[in-house]
C-alpha cells in the first residue's frame, strides 16, 4: 500500500464560500511531526482571528483540521492516490470530498509544503522574507480553489544566499536543499556533504613532495590507480563515521583552478575521449562504485566546472549512484543560456544527458565584485529555469548568490520569485513579481517596478555583459541610467508610509549609492543613506571576502574624479578599472592623495598572494595593451645591492605573461605606469591580469591605483 501523509478538514460541502470561525486540529497518528499542526494553528489564528485548538479527540466545532499519517483505513480519492503513486519529486494534493478538505502528501516534507501552500494560497498569508510576512484578515474560505494537485518540477531546490540561512523560511519557500548552507541540520532537507575535496581524501598539498606521483598541474592525477584506490579507502572511512540519512549526496569536486593534468594516462584519456574531464570522471566513478558496496543509498556527485564542463565523447552511462553538478560560472548572465552568446553551455549540458539522468544545475545570481551593484539578470534566470525544466535529465537547481550575508541586489525578490518557479516553472511570472513588489514596497511599488524596468532595458540596449565578476564601470550603468534611477528612488522614498517600507526601498537605493561611492560621485546625502543601510546587522560583506566595515571607511574617503593616465589621449578607446573594481585579496582600501582618484588598494610587501587581479572577460574581443599604476614604499633605507631585488611581480595568467620590476626603478615611492603586456582577448576569456608583492621585507607596501586597458 502507498505510504503518504494526509491532512483533512471537515466543512460544509454545499457552500462555494464558507464562513470561518473557531476550529480544531485532531492528530490521530503520533508519527505526524508536531511542527506541522503548530504552523497551521499559528497562521490560522493570525489570519482569521479565530481560535484553532490542537486536540486528541474528535472536534466539536464546524471546521476541523485532522492530520493523519497513512496507511490508514481512511479512504483517499483514487485519482489522488494515482497521482501520488507516480510522482518523483515532492508533491501534495488538496481537494474536497464528502464534507472534507484533504491535503495529502507523499512524504513528511511535502505535507509541510502542502500546509504552507494552504496557508499562503487559501489563508492569504505572504511569506515574503524571513523577517517580513504580510498577513491579511479573512472571514471566508474560497471552497472552489481547494481542488489541486501539485508536484515540484525539480527534485533538488536551493538558493544559496544569506536571506535563506533561516531554515524555517527555506521550508516556507519549499526549498529542500542545504548544500551551500552546510552547517544547517534539519531532517526536512536533502543533505549534500561537501567535505570530500581531493586534498581531504588524500595527503594534503603540503606533503606533495612525499607523494609527488599523486599530483599534476595543481590537481590530483585522477587517472592514477593509486590515487583512486587511496581516495576510495579514505572516503569510505570518513563516511562510516557519519550518521547518513537515506537521502544523502556526497560532492566529490576537483580543485577550483583552471589547470588539469595532461601527462601519463591522463593524457591518453583526454585524447581518447576528447575532453579534459575524462580522467576526473574515472576517479569519481571508481569512488562511486566502491561506496555503493557498503552504502547503496548514497549518491556521489561529480562536477562539470570550468575545464571539466566539456562532456567526453564515447563515454558510458554513469553508475546508478552517481550524478553531476553542471556549472555555468563563465556565462554571460544578462542573457539566457540558450542565446547565441551562451550556446556552448547548452551544447555541453545536452552532451552530459547521454550519460546520466541525475543532473543538478549550479547557476549564479550575483556579482561577486560587488553584491550591492545592480545586476539585472532576473529575466535571463527566469528563462533559464523554464529551459531547464524541459530537459528531463535536469532534476535539481542550485542558485548561488551573495552567500554569508544579506543585501545582494534584488535578493529578496529573487528568492521569493525563483522559489515559486523551481516548484512550478510555468507559473505566471508577471503576476508573481507584481505580488511581491506590491506587498514588499507598498506605496513605492510603481517606482520600484519602473527602476527595475530601467535596468532591464539598459542591459538590453547596451548589449552589455553580466559576469560573476562584473566591473563597476559597466556600460549598462551609464550616467543616464544612474540619473533616472535617482529620480525614481527619491520619489519611492518620499512615498513610503512606514519604517518597514522605507527600509525596503533603502535596500534598493543602496545599489545606486554604492555605484556613486565607488565612482567618487556620491553626494553627502547618498553617503548618509548608504551608511544607514550598512547598519543592518545581517549585512556582513559588500563583495566576496570584503567586510562591510571596509566599505564604511571607504565612504568617508576624500575622493575625486579620476584623472587620465599620462599615456591616454582623449580619443583613445580604453577601459579604466580603479582599485575598487578589481578582484582584491589580502589588501586594504586606503586614502592616497598620489592616486588618480585619491584612493588605492594597499598590500604588505611580505606577502606573495596575487592580491590585485582583473578578469579579461570584462574586455571586448580584440587586442589590448594592459597597464597598471603601481607605487612601492620601502621598508627601510636600502643599500646598492638591495636595488636588484624584485619590487613586485606581475603577469597575465592564461596568456603566458610573467614579469617583475626591480626595486631600483621604484624606490621613489611615486606611481609608475607599468605595461603588463599586449594581449589578444577572446570571447569569454578566462585569463586574468595579476600583480603580487615580492614576499620580501625590503618592500613595506605596494599600492595599486588602477589597472587599465587600451584598445589597439
Amino acid at each position: 500500500m502507498l505510504k503518504y501523509l494526509m491532512l483533512f478538514i471537515v466543512v460544509n460541502l454545499y457552500a462555494e464560500v464558507i464562513t470561518l470561525g473557531d476550529a480544531c486540529i485532531n492528530i490521530s497518528n503520533t508519527h505526524v511531526d508536531k511542527t506541522i499542526p503548530i504552523q497551521l494553528q499559528k497562521y490560522y489564528q493570525k489570519s482569521t482571528h479565530h481560535k484553532l485548538s490542537i486536540v486528541s479527540k474528535n472536534c466539536e466545532v464546524p471546521l476541523t483540521f485532522k492530520l493523519v499519517l497513512l496507511p490508514t483505513k481512511m479512504k483517499v480519492k483514487p485519482s489522488v492516490e494515482t497521482f501520488l503513486s507516480k510522482v518523483k519529486n515532492d508533491a501534495f494534493s488538496i481537494y474536497h470530498q464528502d464534507q472534507t478538505i484533504y491535503i495529502v502528501a507523499n512524504n513528511s516534507r511535502s505535507l509541510l509544503y502542502g500546509v504552507y501552500s494552504f496557508i499562503q494560497n487559501d489563508l492569504g498569508v505572504l511569506f515574503l522574507t524571513a523577517e517580513y510576512e504580510k498577513i491579511k484578515h479573512i472571514n471566508t474560505l474560497d471552497f472552489s480553489r481547494l481542488n489541486r494537485n501539485s508536484e515540484a518540477r525539480f527534485n533538488y531546490r536551493e538558493i544559496f544566499v544569506g536571506e535563506v540561512d533561516d531554515a524555517t523560511f527555506a521550508k516556507k519557500m519549499a526549498l529542500n536543499g542545504r548544500f551551500g548552507h552546510r552547517k544547517a541540520k534539519d531532517k526536512y532537507f536533502t543533505k549534500i556533504y561537501n567535505a570530500f575535496t581531493p586534498y581531504e581524501l588524500l595527503p594534503p598539498n603540503k606533503y606533495r613532495h612525499d607523494y609527488a606521483s599523486y599530483y599534476c598541474a595543481g590537481q590530483l592525477d585522477y587517472s592514477s590507480k593509486n590515487v583512486q584506490k587511496e581516495a576510495s579507502t579514505n572516503l569510505i572511512a570518513k563516511v562510516n563515521k557519519l550518521d547518513l540519512p537515506q537521502e544523502t549526496y556526497l560532492n566529490l569536486p576537483h580543485q577550483d583552478r583552471h589547470s588539469y593534468c595532461k601527462k601519463n594516462a591522463s593524457k591518453y584519456m583526454i585524447q581518447t575521449y576528447k575532453s579534459p574531464a575524462a580522467p576526473y570522471l574515472s576517479y569519481v566513478e571508481h569512488l562511486a562504485n566502491d561506496i555503493a558496496l557498503s552504502n547503496s543509498h548514497i549518491r556521489v556527485m561529480a562536477e562539470a566546472y570550468q575545464w571539466s564542463r566539456k562532456p567526453p565523447k564515447g563515454w558510458h552511462q554513469f553508475p546508478n549512484n552517481m550524478g553531476l553538478f553542471f556549472s555555468t560560472i563563465e556565462a554571460d548572465f544578462s542573457k539566457p543560456l540558450d542565446s547565441a552568446h551562451n550556446k556552448k553551455f547548452i551544447k555541453d549540458l545536452k552532451g552530459w544527458t547521454q550519460y546520466t539522468d541525475n543532473i543538478t544545475i549550479w547557476h549564479y545570481i550575483t556579482n561577486y565584485n560587488g553584491y550591492f551593484q545592480p545586476f539585472p539578470d532576473v529575466e535571463a534566470t527566469i528563462a533559464n529555469i523554464s529551459y531547464w525544466s524541459n530537459i528531463q535529465e535536469v532534476n535539481g537547481v542550485f542558485l548561488q548568490g551573495a552567500y554569508g550575508t544579506y543585501g545582494g541586489d534584488r535578493t529578496a525578490l529573487k528568492v521569493w520569485l525563483y522559489s515559486q518557479l523551481l516548484w512550478n516553472p510555468t507559473a505566471d511570472v508577471k503576476a508573481l513579481e507584481k505580488t511581491f513588489i506590491d506587498a514588499y514596497y507598498g506605496a513605492a511599488a510603481d517606482e520600484i517596478t519602473a527602476y527595475y524596468d530601467v535596468l532591464d532595458r539598459s542591459i538590453k540596449e547596451t548589449d552589455d555583459k553580466l559576469y560573476v565578476k562584473t566591473s563597476i564601470n559597466a556600460d549598462y550603468l551609464n550616467t543616464d541610467v544612474i540619473r533616472e534611477a535617482h529620480l525614481l528612488l527619491d520619489s519611492a522614498l518620499k512615498k513610503t508610509v512606514n519604517k518597514v517600507e522605507y527600509k525596503h526601498v533603502l535596500s534598493v537605493y543602496a545599489g545606486i549609492d554604492y555605484i556613486d561611492v565607488m565612482r567618487g560621485s556620491v553626494s553627502n546625502e547618498g553617503k548618509k543613506r548608504l551608511k544607514k543601510y550598512l547598519t543592518t546587522p545581517q549585512i556582513k560583506l559588500y563583495a566576496e571576502g570584503r567586510k562591510k566595515n571596509e566599505l564604511i571607511k571607504f565612504i568617508s574617503f576624500n575622493r575625486k574624479s579620476a584623472t587620465l593616465p599620462s599615456n591616454i589621449n582623449v580619443n583613445d578607446k580604453w577601459k579604466d578599472f580603479q582599485e575598487y573594481a578589481l578582484k582584491l585579496c589580502c589588501t586594504q582600501l586606503v586614502e592616497d592623495d598620489l592616486a588618480s582618484d585619491n584612493s588605492a588598494a594597499m598590500m604588505s610587501g611580505s606577502r606573495s598572494d596575487w592580491g590585485f587581479q582583473l578578469a579579461l572577460n570584462q574586455l571586448e574581443k580584440g587586442q589590448w595593451d594592459i597597464f597598471a599604476n603601481v607605487r612601492v614604499v620601502m621598508g627601510k633605507e636600502l643599500g646598492l645591492l638591495d636595488q636588484v631585488f624584485p619590487a613586485f611581480y606581475y603577469g597575465v595568467y592564461g596568456k603566458r605573461i610573467k614579469n617583475t620590476k626591480l626595486i631600483s626603478s621604484y624606490n621613489d615611492e611615486k606611481y609608475h605606469e607599468v605595461l603588463i603586456g599586449r594581449v589578444n582577448v577572446v570571447k569569454n576569456d578566462a585569463a586574468n591580469v595579476w600583480i603580487r608583492p615580492p614576499k620580501d621585507r625590503r618592500v613595506k607596501n605596494i599600492y595599486v591605483d588602477r589597472i587599465y586597458a587600451v584598445r589597439k
